[in-house]
């Protein structure tokens, strides 16, 4: 397993298992699946922009986005 920081290029991966998570684990987000199915991609990669006040990480398995934490 590898845990990196995210970036604008993990977008497509980090949309797909965010839009997941908000299906089968709603309440763990402070969001709704209802409000980003339809978010367009730029939103999502405003979320991996890294900051000093904001960053994600994620953790792969084989080349495989598996879980994120945004901090």
């Amino acid at each position: 397993m590898t845990i990196r920081f995210l970036n604008i290029n993990d977008v497509y991966d980090f949309r797909e298992l965010r839009i997941k998570g908000l299906q089968t684990d709603p309440t763990a987000f402070g969001s709704t699946y209802d409000r980003e199915i339809n978010l367009p991609l730029k939103k999502f990669e405003e979320r991996l922009k890294h900051s000093p006040n904001q960053f994600t990480v994620g953790c792969f398995d084989k080349n495989k986005l598996i879980c994120t934490a945004s901090l």
